[in-house]
């Protein structure tokens, strides 16, 4: 599930006119199995959140969202800001949602 994550995660974003590597892991864990392990452990690895999560991710990337890096994302457990979002019409996307 973390690599799915992982690969549906953006690369990285522009700010202020200077480019950030969005798949960073390195300050919060050992490693990317060690996020990816941390990420199944956030959501009891459940496999209907986490296809959900990843929607979420796709349609934050149509709206622009402004994402976190990976390491934060998974630790502050950033889904749960993007289905507010979601739930409030303020993540604009053609993607269906579960």
């Amino acid at each position: 599930m973390g690599k799915e994550l992982f690969d549906h995660y953006p690369l990285s974003t522009i700010v202020n006119g200077s480019e950030f590597k969005l798949r960073r892991v390195s300050k919060k864990f050992n490693s990317l199995e060690d996020a990816f392990w941390h990420y199944g452990k956030y959501i009891n690895w459940n496999e209907e959140k986490h296809k959900k999560i990843l929607q979420l991710v796709d349609a934050g990337k149509v709206s622009g969202y402004q994402f976190s890096t990976l390491d934060s994302f998974i630790v502050d457990n950033d889904w749960i800001n993007l289905e507010a979002l979601n739930d409030k019409g303020q993540l604009i996307s053609n993607m269906k949602m579960l």
